[in-house]
């Protein structure tokens, strides 16, 4: 609807032009050394207006050239957003399926998929729950924590993570927390 009004506008402007060019008898004269350049005064603003035009749409071209690696980089961001969430989701619906190595394994994608701190929290608690409930030996554990833990990439979500576990850990007194919090070792 917003295309229409625009086209009729711009018609409506495009007939009052050429009702009022008709009327006009103004004439400019445009000296540049020994060249005389002589116009009517609506040809010269025709001249003036598609001028403008170009100069517009170049300056847009080369704007957003500009700002092109910035959206690519932004579109990157949101895709591994969005296939970070939805491992997310498939671990929750294995977790709740009764899938545990599935969900493990979802959780792990999730947590080297997502850049969000906040989001790699959730997503490693429903892990630690996996294991705990797959009933494997301690050496198998072992080695899924190690993973689960080389997950997190800086310090800082590492501490995050181990703050965070440590609250946890009061409440629950897991063996499984008890492990990951020394393993991320602050």
């Amino acid at each position: 609807m917003k295309l229409v009004i625009k086209i009729v506008l711009l018609f409506i402007l495009a007939i009052f032009i050429a009702i009022m060019s008709g009327y006009g008898n103004g004439h400019v004269i445009l000296l540049v050394s020994k060249y005389r350049l002589d116009l009517s005064f609506s040809t010269l603003l025709l001249v003036i207006l598609v001028i403008y035009v170009i100069l517009h749409y170049t300056a847009t071209f080369f704007v957003s050239i500009y700002n092109m690696p910035r959206g690519i980089r932004r579109y990157r961001q949101n895709a591994t957003i969005v296939k970070s969430r939805n491992y997310f989701n498939m671990a929750t619906n294995s977790y709740f399926q009764q899938e545990y190595q599935k969900a493990y394994n979802s959780a792990l994608k999730s947590i080297s998929q997502d850049v969000s701190t906040d989001n790699k929290l959730p997503v490693l608690l429903l892990a630690v729950d996996a294991i705990n409930l797959m009933n494997e030996d301690n050496t198998k554990t072992s080695v899924k924590l190690d993973k689960l833990v080389n997950k997190l990439s800086t310090n800082e979500e590492r501490k995050f993570v181990f703050n965070e576990l440590s609250k946890i850990n009061k409440t629950k007194n897991n063996k499984l927390y008890m492990e990951i919090l020394t393993k991320l070792g602050y």
